[in-house]
């Protein structure tokens, strides 16, 4: 499912129609974030590089729930994308991510700048 380049949903809205897909245990994508194999904790998902593809609010609430849980990404690149009212929420879920845990000074330091 493709629904980049969205900039037109808001936090609230973003958060329900994030949750909505995430119900749907047949989902395999959302605009290129591999759901079904983050979900697996797929070994051969270690990187997630969305650079430049018109994320929005929803695909990086999608891609936050999915963090909290996978135990296999170590990189994540998500620049060029619409995302900011959903900075908070990601920078949460990659403080408490195991992935992310020689990481998490930095994160700090780069929420507390982005917010």
């Amino acid at each position: 499912m493709n629904i980049s380049h969205n900039q037109l949903i808001d936090l609230e809205c973003g958060e329900m129609f994030a949750l909505t897909l995430l119900d749907n245990p047949q989902l395999v994508d959302v605009s290129g974030i591999p759901v079904a194999e983050l979900r697996s904790n797929s070994p051969r998902i270690d990187e997630i590089d969305v650079r430049n593809r018109g994320l929005g609010v929803v695909e990086i609430l999608v891609l936050t729930d999915l963090i909290r849980t996978n135990t296999r990404v170590r990189k994540l690149d998500l620049s060029g994308n619409f995302a900011a009212g959903a900075i908070e929420p990601l920078c949460s879920a990659l403080l408490v991510s195991e992935s992310f845990d020689c990481l998490r000074r930095i994160i700090t330091l780069l929420c507390i700048l982005c917010v």
